[in-house]
């Protein structure tokens, strides 16, 4: 990738609010089990580490990239590392307008 880059998004796995939320409400759930179930000790230590098992998880899902978005002024590029190696597919942009007809709409 020798051309500069325009523009660069990055969008992670674990930051969509709603999925954010029924981890949380699943987290939320192993805790009430584990203060409530006062009279079985290993389903307590269970709902115990599920809970805290389900937040690790949440965290590092935080900061997992799940592609890359990446646009040059000739093509761009699409990075998925949900593959075993971290496969690139390349799209061609067409330059249907030149510099000059863009600026002419903007000024």
């Amino acid at each position: 990738m020798d051309e500069q880059i325009l523009f660069q998004e990055k969008q992670y796995l674990g930051r969509d609010w709603t999925w954010i939320s029924v981890r949380l409400i699943l987290a939320l759930f192993c805790f009430v089990a584990y203060y409530i179930n006062w009279e079985h000790v290993v389903s307590q230590q269970l709902f115990f580490i599920v809970g805290v098992g389900i937040l690790l998880v949440s965290i590092i899902m935080l900061y997992m990239v799940s592609y890359r978005t990446t646009v040059t002024k000739t093509q761009c590029y699409f990075k998925w590392s949900m593959d075993n190696e971290f496969s690139e597919n390349r799209l061609k942009l067409y330059q249907a307008y030149r510099k000059e007809e863009i600026l002419q709409f903007l000024f």
